[in-house]
């Protein structure tokens, strides 16, 4: 029997449809299936042979809809991107303006000599392969370490402004540059003696 129509008569029916197939009126009642057996269902009815592949839920877009609707911290408000608010923040943030510029150097293109050092790999060598802001390895991020500018001018590329981070890391320390700048700075007078003083001793062997 199909449910009815009518919504008061068919939230009737599925209670009663609900009742009957409740507790031992079930027919899998006291019956497990085996791991096998799961395993024969869920692949029959994954990707395309699920009948709901490629579709949404109507059920759930609507609660969806409800959920977020009014209690939506933006329900009602023109957001940042649209409107005539979007080239007024743009305007804000040109130049001068923004948090992240210093002379201009983030327009600086990579020399040369920059992408030599970072093919071979001495400055990833010299900091032990690890992120020297998080302190994460190479190896555990499945992708080789950033070199970073500490003083943020790409031209500069002595191996004392330069430093191994993250991915994360680096894009992390483009705000608030001047805090990072004095940061790295110290943490590079710690790797330098660090490296001096294994240099030393690998020369008195």
């Amino acid at each position: 029997m199909s449910a009815p129509k009518d919504p008061e008569k068919c939230k009737l029916w599925k209670e009663n449809l609900s009742k009957s197939k409740t507790g031992e009126k079930n027919p899998f009642y006291g019956k497990h299936l085996s791991q096998k057996h799961k395993d024969k269902i869920s692949k029959a009815n994954s990707g395309e042979k699920h009948p709901m592949f490629g579709k949404k839920n109507p059920i759930v877009a609507e609660l969806n809809k409800q959920r977020i609707g009014e209690k939506h911290p933006m329900f009602g408000k023109e957001g940042v991107g649209k409107g005539k608010k979007r080239p007024d923040l743009a305007k804000r943030m040109r130049g001068e303006k923004h948090p992240a510029y210093i002379d201009g150097r983030s327009y600086e293109p990579y020399s040369s000599e920059f992408m030599k050092i970072r093919r071979n790999g001495e400055i990833r060598r010299r900091d032990g392969y690890r992120c020297q802001k998080c302190g994460r390895f190479e190896i555990e991020i499945s992708r080789k370490l950033s070199i970073h500018h500490i003083d943020y001018n790409k031209k500069n590329c002595l191996p004392e402004n330069l430093i191994s981070l993250c991915y994360k890391c680096n894009a992390e320390v483009n705000t608030n540059r001047k805090k990072w700048i004095k940061y790295f700075q110290k943490k590079m007078r710690k790797i330098e003696k660090g490296y001096n003083q294994s240099q030393l001793c690998l020369a008195r062997l």
